[in-house]
């Protein structure tokens, strides 16, 4: 049952940070494009689960989170999204390194917490990796959101800590290497 509840949670928060994610694109007079490094990671325990994105684009370095606290669920305990300074990003032979502390970013929401310093550390796996390139469309009701582009991603490993939460087990992380437009039209359910 754990188990089964971690899955419907994680759903959840997949949704969450893509409604995250809306309000950066819409800023930006609907249209965003991504070009340069995006990753993401997802984890499990031992004390949270979460997932934590960044990635370069035309409005900045975009850092996006939400942490829920173990046993799960209800409201996440801590969740944020905002521009962070580019050097916060370091590229390295071995991955990338994100390390910022939000609750000193002019700007940065941190929902109804005070932030603290991210550091996650992603290293390349050689374990799977694709190229994709062409278009997508979502339709939600009269809210629709186009990306077309390309991007290669490769599987990682990823640790540290999100706002005082310890990136547990990862469930899943990459790195990617992405130039896409991202458009959204409509009114955002």
């Amino acid at each position: 049952m754990r188990r089964f509840t971690r899955a419907l949670a994680m759903v959840s928060l997949a949704a969450f940070v893509v409604l995250m994610a809306v309000p950066a694109a819409v800023s930006a007079g609907g249209a965003n494009v991504v070009n340069g490094t995006y990753a993401f990671a997802i984890w499990d325990g031992p004390d949270s689960f979460g997932v934590v994105n960044v990635g370069e684009t035309t409005t900045g370095l975009l850092v996006d989170y939400v942490v829920f606290a173990l046993p799960c669920c209800g409201e996440p305990v801590a969740a944020g999204q905002g521009i962070v300074p580019t050097d916060s990003l370091r590229n390295e032979a071995f991955g990338v390194i994100l390390d910022v502390d939000t609750s000193t970013v002019q700007g940065f929401d941190n929902g109804s917490g005070s932030g603290g310093r991210i550091t996650v550390r992603w290293e390349r796996t050689g374990e799977s990796w694709r190229e994709t390139s062409g278009t997508s469309v979502l339709h939600i009701g009269g809210y629709h959101v186009t990306e077309s582009g390309q991007f290669t991603a490769r599987s990682a490993t990823a640790s540290g800590s999100v706002v005082g939460y310890v990136v547990g087990t990862i469930s899943d992380a990459e790195i990617q290497h992405t130039h896409f437009v991202h458009v959204e039209t409509g009114t955002a359910p």
